[in-house]
């Protein structure tokens, strides 16, 4: 009976491991310059980026990380299709839209090394132009 319950708390524990991903979001204003944020992620966690770009703002992002599988989405809030994603254009994205927007630029590590609960240190720079 000892093993049984032995078991049943390591199967509890692994199942319940992916519920203590952290994910946070923090909004940032965008300023005349360059804004540099700086952070760190471990595992499945994710930090969201939030910000408002006017009518016409081409923002230019980058990801300078110590993680090889450590990348960014960018995505319209409430879209649910990234407009770039890092994977694929070597972490750097430029945006732009018509119409003021929200943006979402959403921080994470790849699944291979979300897994094994590696971290990255990062600095993701927005570049209003």
């Amino acid at each position: 009976m000892k093993r049984i319950l032995q078991v049943v708390l390591a199967t509890a524990g692994l199942l319940l491991g992916g519920a203590h991903a952290q994910e946070r979001t923090e909004q940032v204003t965008l300023n005349d310059g360059v804004t540099a944020l700086k952070g760190a992620i471990k595992g499945y966690g994710q930090v969201k980026y939030t910000l408002s770009a006017p009518p016409g703002q081409k923002l230019t992002i980058q990801l300078k990380t110590s993680h090889a599988s450590n990348y960014f989405n960018v995505a319209q809030a409430g879209a649910s299709e990234a407009l770039c994603q890092g994977a694929l254009t070597s972490n750097v994205c430029s945006v732009q839209s018509a119409t003021a927007t929200d943006y979402v630029i959403d921080v994470f590590l790849m699944r291979n090394a979300a897994r094994r609960g590696e971290k990255a240190r990062y600095t993701l720079t927005v570049n209003p132009q």
